[in-house]
């Protein structure tokens, strides 16, 4: 009897410098210096291959807790300036791994003194102020703003930027948050097509609150909002996380959320980007309807995101990779700010340079000339070309992003441009060639044939330029192994027929 299952394999695809990876059996390694990943449920499976410059990778996320990830492939992610997320099936985080690029321990030490001092009510004042303010943006985008929410919401705002307790901002925060998400109900719903309505339960269709029906708080959520959110609340938290470490931060350090079993500064400054996410989720759920194989209720009454909508989500985490810089900046500010006074109380040295993760996530650009070439360009296409940045999506002003800081190459038709994407695509074929390397010697058995042929035929049989190909006839250059073969059937046409 024919077997009709067969392992269908499929590439892993990159969206704005990120790969998402889920199922079991997750594979992470490196092969031939390439980072090899593997994923996939059963016989679906997919594979790709990562090089360090072409692909731009930038985060690589795991939804799942089966597999392996090889103590070479972190190197390989740190070598690239690569961060390594993996989430649970649940949405928890589990692991964030980020290179630091600022390793000083008197910012950290600085960051343990503040806890407790008025340093830390005014961090907590600033962050707490910014979500209610972005709260009361988003109740307007949904048009649950009345009267009487919006002096709620003026009024809270005015006892947290006159609190002098970080109990008193904690206090206020949470009054808006009943209001907030009271205001959400019946407003916001879960969109389902058509096809799938009656599949699915009637709770699902209705927002009735930030709790869970299971335990009564956020987390375990039994709807599709719920769980949406809490998902992406998770992979934003990751992100924070990456900023803080890249930063030289101690996540664990908090200032609100003290001596807490988690990450507690993450934990401070995800307050001040939730309404962004929030507001990102209401714009998504207006947009996507909904399907019934996109969520998956558990025996518990859970209701879980399945891996396609997961990945659908999951880049998302590069649209919060902007918004947290200033958050981290403001920290860094308010420590700078009080540090004579922390420094003094424990005899240590101040800082002597205020970092900045602006500096340190990008390069600034220096000034360029325009030059014969550019002009030339510029006069071709009619006006300036709206590039977009490959990674964040911002227009791309220079050769590198303001932005993000990653440089794109602009493949033109003319110029220097094109010539150096032609040559990155050579060594990149180079590089995945895969043939077997026979004991043929190049001088020996097909360097003698080609003396008696044309450049013309040289350059048909390899693709190479016609210098390139001169200097191989001549013997001044070796090519590539993979062209051997060409060569050698190009030299001796009658053994090859």
């Amino acid at each position: 009897m024919r077997n009709d299952h067969t392992t269908v394999r499929e590439a892993v695809p990159i969206r704005d410098g990120i790969a998402v990876l889920s199922g079991y059996n997750v594979r992470v390694r490196v092969d031939r210096r390439h980072l090899a990943v593997e994923d996939g449920c059963g016989l679906d499976r997919r594979e790709a291959r990562f090089s360090k410059a072409p692909s731009r990778l930038r985060r690589l996320v795991v939804l799942g807790h089966t597999g392996f990830v090889s103590l070479e492939a972190l190197r390989w992610l740190a070598d690239a300036k690569a961060a390594l997320v993996v989430i649970d099936a649940d949405g928890t985080p589990i692991a964030v791994t980020a290179p630091q690029r600022i390793n000083d321990s008197r910012l950290r030490r600085l960051q343990a003194l503040a806890v407790g001092t008025p340093t830390a009510v005014s961090i907590t004042r600033g962050l707490l102020s910014k979500k209610l303010i972005g709260q009361r943006d988003v109740l307007t985008s949904i048009s649950a703003l009345d009267s009487t929410r919006a002096g709620v919401f003026d009024e809270l705002v005015a006892r947290i930027e006159s609190a002098v307790t970080i109990d008193q901002c904690l206090a206020a925060e949470a009054g808006a948050a009943a209001h907030y998400f009271k205001g959400w109900e019946g407003r916001v719903t879960a969109q389902f097509v058509k096809r799938d309505a009656s599949l699915v339960p009637d709770h699902w269709r209705v927002f009735n609150g930030r709790s869970s029906l299971l335990t009564a708080a956020p987390y375990r959520a039994t709807d599709p909002v719920n769980a949406i959110l809490n998902y992406l609340n998770a992979v934003a938290l990751a992100e924070v996380r990456i900023a803080l470490l890249t930063f030289g931060l101690d996540p664990g350090l908090g200032f609100a959320h003290v001596d807490a079993n988690r990450d507690s500064l993450a934990c401070d400054l995800i307050e001040a980007l939730r309404p962004q996410v929030e507001a990102w989720l209401l714009d998504f759920l207006a947009k996507r309807p909904l399907r019934a194989r996109d969520l998956l209720e558990e025996r518990d009454g859970r209701c879980r995101l399945t891996p396609p909508l997961a990945h659908e989500l999951a880049p998302s985490i590069g649209r919060w990779r902007s918004a947290i810089a200033p958050l981290v900046e403001h920290i860094v500010d308010q420590l700078n700010a009080d540090d004579p006074i922390l420094a003094t109380s424990v005899g240590i040295t101040p800082l002597a340079i205020k970092p900045r993760l602006r500096n340190v996530e990008r390069r600034v650009a220096r000034a360029r000339v325009e030059t014969t070439v550019d002009r030339r360009r510029k006069h071709q296409s009619g006006g300036t070309t709206d590039y977009r940045c490959q990674n964040c999506g911002e227009p791309l002003r220079g050769k590198r992003c303001s932005d993000c800081g990653f440089a794109p190459i602009a493949a033109d038709t003319t110029g220097a441009d094109r010539q150096r994407s032609v040559m990155m695509r050579r060594q990149r074929t180079n590089r995945d060639w895969r043939g077997s390397a026979d004991a043929r010697d190049f001088r020996r058995d097909i360097l003698p044939g080609l003396q008696g042929m044309t450049l013309r035929r040289i350059m048909e049989a390899t693709g190479l330029s016609k210098r390139f190909a001169s200097q191989i006839r001549n013997g001044l250059a070796v090519p590539h192994r993979r062209h051997w073969d060409a060569l050698f059937c190009a030299a001796n046409p009658r053994e090859h027929g």
